[in-house]
């Protein structure tokens, strides 16, 4: 098995001594969890190249469900900020999703 010099910092050497840890052994699973890594990260990208022709573009309704989706968001947003804004004891009744939901939908 061919040999490598390894260099620790000082705070390391020092740990893996007063630990009495196996070094080698250490540095040889961290080299392969580090291949392992790589190597999925690799087919990760390779299976999302792959996988973009696939990928059809979006509907016009599409665009619009999300348009509305997020301008749902910004109207949930504002009006907790306006509930929190208020003392709590003006909070009153508290606006639900399924309140927004059900103005979006009139």
């Amino acid at each position: 098995m061919p040999r490598v010099h390894v260099y620790l910092p000082d705070d390391l050497y020092q740990f893996v001594k007063e630990h009495q840890l196996p070094a080698s052994e250490l540095l040889q699973e961290a080299i392969r969890t580090e291949i392992y890594q790589q190597d999925l990260r690799e087919e990760m990208e390779r299976r999302i190249n792959e996988s973009i022709g696939e990928i059809p573009e979006p509907s016009a309704e599409a665009w619009r469900k999300r348009e509305l989706s997020q301008a749902a968001s910004a109207v949930m947003e504002r009006l907790v900020q306006e509930v929190d804004a208020r003392p709590s004891s003006q909070h009153g009744a508290v606006v639900t999703a399924p309140a927004i939901a059900w103005f979006w939908r009139r």
